[in-house]
């Protein structure tokens, strides 16, 4: 006997209350979009436990020391707590921001929670964590908006066309030029195989070391790979100090992220070499020039050591 032929068979056992309820809780059971669901509870909770030894994102990520959560890891947590309610569409993360990083220390774990509410566009998400679980006290460190869009035609550019416009040499990155006495990275930050500079913008080419290839297949939108998409562009900004992020305007996934990639950043607005922030425009790209993310407006915020132990 068939599923179907089963939850028939059950409904004919039923009163007209139970079967409706039956109804109600099978269309729950089935993953759709948020706006079109309205019988999905107005809040979902999804929770991780986070330590340096089991999570190298933590682990190759330091500030000043400390293991602390990049901010694109942030966006890869949203993006997997909502996406079983958003099938066959593009994600869209809008109106992101940052607050207080996320530190652990290497002997701890910390308990981090998603929590997506419902609206009418989609989601609001926010993220928090707690080193003591029987604590009450919770740290708000990223909220932002999910929303879906239809699939549409990719988007084709042309990297010849791309580095053409551009009027400085290539420079070969090592992994002493992101390196900072705040900031280290590990292995898979060693992914930036070039930089061609023009006039506030830039083209780079990324690959993530072979030996962490496979990260591909389990982040969607791979934390260092994303770190370093979004980000390469401040080494025109090393005098002014190191920048943390700040938010996002939008940030569209029209494609899961693959071990090598391109990324061109436009600057936005007055970026001068003393600024307090900066504002860049990201398009990433495949081998092809097919686009996979677009990102308007990611601003950052220069980083200042109370940032970190508020």
């Amino acid at each position: 006997m068939s599923l179907e032929e089963k939850i028939t068979k059950l409904k004919s056992q039923l009163s007209p209350e139970k079967q409706q309820l039956l109804e109600k809780r099978l269309r729950v059971a089935k993953p759709s979009f948020a706006c079109d669901a309205p019988d999905l509870q107005p809040e979902i909770v999804t929770k991780l436990n986070l330590s340096v030894s089991k999570n190298w994102v933590l682990d190759e990520h330091r500030i000043m020391g400390k293991a602390t959560l990049p901010g694109t890891a942030y966006l890869e947590i949203a993006r997997t707590a909502c996406e079983n309610y958003f099938p066959n569409c593009v994600i869209s993360l809008k109106e992101v921001y940052f607050f207080m990083p996320l530190i652990v220390e290497d002997w701890e774990e910390k308990e981090v929670r998603t929590i997506l509410k419902k609206q009418q566009y989609g989601f609001e998400f926010l993220i928090v964590s707690n080193s003591n679980l029987d604590s009450d006290s919770w740290i708000e460190h990223t909220k932002g908006k999910i929303t879906c869009e239809e699939l549409s035609p990719p988007i084709k550019h042309e990297i010849s066309q791309i580095e053409s416009n551009l009027n400085q040499d290539n420079i070969v990155i090592v992994q002493k030029t992101f390196q900072s006495e705040m900031m280290e990275w590990g292995a898979r930050w060693s992914n930036c195989k070039w930089i061609k500079l023009g006039e506030n913008q830039g083209l780079a080419r990324l690959e993530l070391p072979e030996a962490f290839t496979d990260d591909c297949k389990t982040y969607k939108l791979h934390p260092a790979l994303l770190d370093s998409a979004t980000g390469f562009l401040t080494v025109n900004f090393q005098q002014a100090g190191p920048f943390l992020p700040f938010s996002y305007k939008s940030l569209k996934i029209k494609g899961n992220l693959p071990s090598k990639l391109y990324s061109y950043i436009k600057v936005i607005g007055n970026n001068q070499s003393q600024t307090e922030t900066l504002t860049f425009n990201v398009t990433i790209m495949d081998d092809q020039g097919t686009e996979l993310v677009e990102i308007e407006e990611y601003t950052l915020r220069k980083f200042r050591t109370q940032q970190l132990f508020l």
